[in-house]
C-alpha cells in the first residue's frame, strides 16, 4: 500500500493534518478540543465485531497525530471545511490483481467510521485513473462487513483498490475514524481464498535461541511467504519454517502471506516474538588463593537459580576445599528460562616441605640438637622460634615444629628416643646332661635392648648344647648404652641303657622285654614298669628311656612278628546223598584234621551236611581252616498240564520237584507256554543244587474242523433263505437277528437288512473253526396303499383302516371327523383304526386322514385323503 497520496481530492479541515496509518495500535485516549474541551476516545477493540486476531493484527486507519490518539480524528462543527482542496488522504494498492477469466468478483472488507466519510475506488489501468464504487462509508461505530460485487472487477488484468478519507462531518468524542481490516477479493468460480494464520513453538525466547513456526491457515493455501523481522533468517517460503533464530534482544513482528488459486491473505502479528537478554551471571570466592587443605566459600549472582559443576549440584553457593587449583563453573537461569555461565578459579598454593634433623637415640642425661628445614620461620612445640633448639629429655619425647614459607605453613615431628643404661645379667641352668640343651636368657633391666652373645647370636634367649663345661658371655645395649655378663654350664655323662627279650615270635604270640642300666624306666608303650609283656601284630621297635637320677638315655629293641601260614581246604563242597568228596589241605607243610587224620588229603562221605577243620604248619607257625560239605537230596522231576490241544492253541506245562529248571526249549522258568503244530515231546531237567532229575510229556495236537457256512445269497426284504452249515458236531450262528435257531446246522434266515452271519463249528475233540456267509437284503417296497372304505363289523374283512406298505419304518397316522375332531392317532407301523372313538363305535360316514413317515430305505412318505366308514 501507498499511504497519503495526492491522486484524489479530499475535504479536510484547514490546518489539520489527518493521515493514513497501518499498524496495530488500537488505543484510544483523551485530547482537548479547541485546546480546552476534553474528548475521550475508546479503544477500537472495544467495538464488537468478528475481526480475527484483534488486537494483535494490523489494520488500515486514519489518525490525527497532533491529538496523540491513533484511532480517531475529530473536528469542531464551527471549523470551516475547505471543499475541493487536493488533499493527501488517499491510500492505494501498489500492485495489480489479475481477475482474467473470473466473473462475479467480489471485494469484502471490514470497516468502521462515524464522524468521517470513507470512499472506495478501483483502477483497471495500473492505478492511472480511479473510479468510485459502492457509495460512502460512514455512520458505523462498530466493525461492519462490506461486500461489493461489480462487473467492472471481472476479467481484469490490472485491478487495484484504494480508499479516500473525507473528514467533512464533525463527530463526537466516542466516534472512531475511518478504519479498514481484513480485505478479501474472491470470485465464486475461483473458490475461496485462504485465511492466513499461524502459531509458533514459543513467543518469548532467549537471545540466540531458535524457534519453529506452524502454518494454521484455512482454505488450503498452496504457497507461503513469511517475513521474520529481526531474525537471522529474514524470510521463508516453507509452509512450516523451523530453526528461525533471533540474535538481538527486542520485540519482533512476524508476517505470513498465504496464497492459493483463489487469492491471498496476509496475517501480521506485531511484537509477536519477544527476545530477552541472557542473565549476567557472576561467580566469586571469599578467599582466593588458598593453601592446600584450606577451604573457601564460592557464590553466584545475577540469576534466579544456579547449577555448579565439579559435582556440587544446585545452589547459589558452596564451601569448597580443592586439592589443587580448580575452575568452578556455574550455570545460572533467570525467570525467563534463559541461561548463562560464569566461572571462578580457586588457586591452591602447595604447603612447604618441613623437616627436622637431630640426634636419636641418646642415653639418659645426654643432649640432642634439633634443626628445622624447608621454611623461612619456625615455631617449636617447646614455644621456641629459632631454627635450631637444644633438648635433653629424661624419657623418649616427640618434638613438633611448624614452618612457614611466607605464604603457607606445614608441620613436622621428630622423636628423640632416650635409652636407659642397662644392667646385664644371664639366667638359666648351670648344668646339663651330655647331648642336652639349655636356654640362657639375657636381661638389662626395664627397657628395650640389643644383645650380642659370645655365640654371635643377637636374641635375648639362646639355646646351647655344650659338649664340655663352658662359660657364655653377653653384651646388653640400648643405643649407645651397654653392659656385659657371663654364665658357666657344667656337662654330666649319660647312663648306658640296654633291653633283653624274645626277638622273633609268631603272629598272636607274646614277648617279654627287660631293661637294664638305670634306676627308672619309661617305655614307648607309656609303661613305667620293668619288665613289660608285648603282643605286636607286625614287626615293631620298642624304645625305653632310662635314668640314673641325674641324666637319662635311650635304648631300642626290635620284635619280629612272623606271619601265620595261609591254610586252606580244596574239594567239592556240595554233594548228593550217598556220594563222597576228597578234601585237601593247602598252604602248609604238614596237617592235622578234625577227623584225627594227618595226611594231606582225606575222603569223606557224610550222611548230612558236615563241617571239617584242618590245622596246618609251615615249620615256624601254624593256622587253621574249615569247610562245610553240603549234602543235597536228589529231586524227583514231574510235569503237569494239558497234553491234548487243538491246532493253534497254547498249553501251559508246569514242572515241580526241585529248585532249578531247564526245559528242552531252553526256558528256565517253572512253567512254559507252548503251541505245538505237530505231536511232540517236551523235556525238563529239575535240579536241587548239584543233583538233578529229568521228566518228559507228550503233547497231542488235534486238527481243526473245516467250517462251511454256505454261499453268499441275495434275498428281498420279507423273504427267507436256509443257511447250510457243515463241518462240525456242534454249531453256533451269530448274530441271532432273523434266524430261526442259532445252534442248528441249517437255520432259516429272514433278516430285515443285509447281514454277515458267522458260523462256529466244534468237532468231537472240542476243536473249533469259523466261516462267514453274507445275506444281502434288497428292498421291494412297492407303493403305499390306503383303502377308500372299510367296514368294522367283525366279519374278518376290512375291519381295520390301516396304511399298508412293505417297507414302512416310522409313521404318524391321524384320522379326523367332519367337524375336525381327531378320533384316532398312531405311530406304530401296521396298526390301524377299528372305527371306535373313546371306546364307542362311531357313526358311518366320511372321515379325513393324514399320514407321514419314513421307509426303511430312508425315503419320506406323506399322504392325506378321505375314507368311508360303512356300518
Amino acid at each position: 500500500w501507498s499511504l497519503n497520496t495526492t491522486d484524489l481530492g479530499s475535504i479536510g479541515v484547514q490546518g489539520q493534518s489527518n493521515q493514513w496509518l497501518i499498524n496495530n495500535t488500537y488505543t484510544g485516549g483523551t485530547w482537548l478540543l479547541l485546546g480546552m474541551i476534553p474528548i475521550t476516545v475508546v479503544n477500537t477493540p472495544n467495538q464488537p465485531a468478528p475481526v480475527t486476531n484483534s488486537p494483535t493484527s494490523k489494520y488500515l486507519h486514519i489518525n490525527y497525530p497532533a491529538s496523540g490518539i491513533y484511532n480517531a480524528c475529530y473536528v469542531d462543527n464551527t471549523v470551516t471545511l475547505n471543499g475541493g482542496v487536493v488533499g493527501t488522504n488517499f491510500a492505494k494498492m501498489n500492485s495489480d490483481i489479475s481477475t482474467v477469466g473470473q466473473t462475479g468478483v467480489t471485494l469484502e472488507f471490514y470497516w468502521l467510521g462515524h464522524g468521517a466519510v470513507g470512499k472506495l475506488y478501483y483502477s483497471t489501468n495500473n492505478g492511472t485513473t480511479w473510479t468510485q464504487v459502492g457509495g460512502s462509508f460512514a455512520g458505523q461505530g462498530t466493525w461492519t462487513l462490506a461486500s461489493i460485487t461489480n462487473i467492472a472487477f471481472d476479467n481484469q488484468a490490472s485491478l487495484r483498490f484504494g480508499y479516500l478519507f473525507d473528514n467533512s462531518v464533525a463527530g463526537t468524542g466516542l466516534d472512531p475514524a475511518f478504519s479498514i481490516d481484513q480485505i478479501k477479493l474472491y470470485a465464486p468460480s475461483a473458490g475461496t481464498p485462504p485465511v492466513a494464520n499461524f502459531s509458533s513453538s514459543d513467543t518469548t525466547i532467549c537471545v540466540g535461541s531458535c524457534i519453529n513456526f506452524t502454518d494454521m491457515s484455512t482454505n488450503t493455501p498452496t504457497s507461503w511467504a513469511w517475513t521474520f523481522a529481526g531474525a537471522a533468517t529474514a524470510s521463508s517460503g516453507a509452509q512450516n519454517p523451523s530453526g528461525i533464530c533471533y540474535n538481538v534482544v527486542g520485540d519482533y513482528t512476524v508476517e505470513l502471506t498465504a496464497t492459493n488459486a483463489s487469492g491471498s491473505d496476509v496475517e501480521t502479528k506485531t511484537s509477536f516474538i519477544h527476545v530477552v537478554a541472557l542473565p549476567s551471571v557472576t561467580a566469586s570466592a571469599t578467599v582466593n588463593p588458598i593453601c592446600a587443605g584450606q577451604n573457601t566459600d564460592i557464590s553466584a549472582g545475577g540469576a534466579t537459580s544456579y547449577v555448579w559443576d565439579q559435582g556440587l549440584g544446585s545452589g547459589s553457593g558452596f564451601t569448597v576445599a580443592p586439592g589443587s587449583s580448580t575452575t568452578y563453573s556455574v550455570t545460572g537461569t533467570d525467570a525467563n528460562g534463559c541461561v548463562n555461565t560464569a566461572q571462578v578459579i580457586i588457586n591452591v598454593n602447595s604447603l612447604p616441605t618441613i623437616d627436622i634433623t637431630g640426634t636419636s637415640p641418646i642415653c639418659i642425661g645426654d643432649n640432642s640438637i634439633l634443626s628445622g628445614t624447608g621454611g623461612t620461620g619456625y615455631n617449636w612445640s617447646t614455644l621456641e622460634s629459632t631454627d635450631s633448639i637444644l633438648v635433653s629429655p629424661a624419657t623418649t619425647t616427640t618434638y613438633t615444629v611448624t614452618g612457614t614459607d611466607g605464604t603457607c605453613s606445614n608441620t613436622a615431628s621428630f622423636q628423640v628416643v632416650v635409652n636407659t643404661v642397662p644392667v646385664a645379667s644371664i639366667a638359666g641352668p648351670t648344668s646339663v646332661c651330655a647331648g642336652g640343651t639349655v636356654t640362657l636368657t639375657a636381661t638389662g633391666g626395664v627397657g628395650v635392648y640389643n644383645f650380642d652373645w659370645s655365640t654371635l647370636e643377637v636374641t635375648a634367649d639362646i639355646d646351647v648344647s655344650p659338649s664340655a663345661n663352658t662359660t657364655y658371655y653377653v653384651t646388653v645395649s640400648a643405643g649407645t648404652c651397654s653392659d656385659s655378663a657371663s654364665h658357666t654350664v657344667t656337662v654330666s655323662p649319660l647312663p648306658v641303657i640296654g633291653i633283653a627279650g624274645t626277638a622273633s615270635i609268631c603272629a598272636g604270640d607274646n614277648s617279654i622285654l627287660t631293661a637294664s642300666g638305670g634306676t627308672g624306666y619309661t617305655w614307648s608303650t607309656t609303661q613305667t614298669i620293668n619288665p613289660i609283656t608285648v603282643n605286636p601284630t607286625t614287626t615293631t621297635t620298642y624304645t625305653v628311656t632310662g635314668t640314673d637320677g641325674t641324666c637319662s638315655n635311650t635304648s631300642s629293641f626290635d620284635v619280629v612278628v612272623n606271619p601265620l601260614p595261609s591254610i586252606g581246604i580244596s574239594g567239592i563242597s556240595a554233594i548228593c546223598e550217598g556220594d563222597n568228596t576228597t578234601l585237601s589241605g593247602t598252604g602248609g607243610t604238614s596237617y592235622e584234621w578234625s577227623t584225627l587224620e594227618t595226611t594231606n588229603s582225606i575222603v569223606v562221605a557224610p550222611l548230612s551236611t558236615q563241617t571239617y577243620t584242618v590245622t596246618g604248619t609251615d615249620g615256624t607257625c601254624s593256622n587253621t581252616s574249615s569247610t562245610t560239605v553240603t549234602v543235597n537230596s536228589v529231586p524227583v522231576a514231574a510235569i503237569t498240564g494239558d497234553t491234548i490241544v487243538c491246532a493253534g492253541d497254547v498249553t501251559i506245562l508246569t514242572a515241580s520237584g526241585g529248585t532249578g529248571y531247564l526245559w528242552s526249549n531252553a526256558a528256565t522258568s517253572t512253567s512254559v507256554s507252548v503251541s505245538p503244530s505237530v505231536n511232540q515231546y517236551y523235556y525238563v531237567t529239575v535240579s536241587n543244587g548239584p543233583c538233578s532229575d529229568v521228566d518228559s510229556v507228550f503233547v497231542t495236537v488235534n486238527p481243526l474242523p473245516v467250517a462251511d457256512a454256505g454261499n453268499d445269497t441275495t434275498i428281498y426284504l420279507g423273504t427267507s433263505v436256509n443257511l447250510l452249515g457243515t463241518g462240525g458236531l456242534l454249531y453256533s450262528w451269530t448274530p441271532p437277528d432273523g434266524l430261526s435257531c442259532t445252534d442248528c446246522s441249517n437255520p432259516v434266515a429272514t433278516p430285515d437288512q443285509t447281514t454277515l452271519y458267522t458260523l462256529v463249528v466244534t468237532d468231537a475233540n472240542g476243536c473249533s473253526s469259523s466261516d462267514d456267509v453274507l445275506i444281502t437284503v434288497e428292498y421291494n417296497c412297492g407303493d403305499v396303499f390306503v383303502p377308500t372304505a372299510f367296514s368294522p363289523n367283525a366279519d374278518g374283512y376290512n375291519d381295520v383302516f390301516v396304511v399298508r406298505g412293505n417297507c414302512i419304518e416310522t409313521i404318524t397316522f391321524k384320522i379326523f371327523d367332519r367337524w375336525g375332531e381327531k378320533v384316532y392317532e398312531t405311530t406304530i407301523p401296521g396298526e390301524g383304526w377299528d372305527g371306535e372313538f373313546q371306546g364307542q363305535p362311531v357313526n358311518g360316514g366320511v372321515y379325513s386322514y393324514y399320514y407321514s413317515g419314513t421307509l426303511i430305505t430312508g425315503d419320506i412318505i406323506t399322504g392325506k385323503g378321505n375314507v368311508t366308514l360303512i356300518r
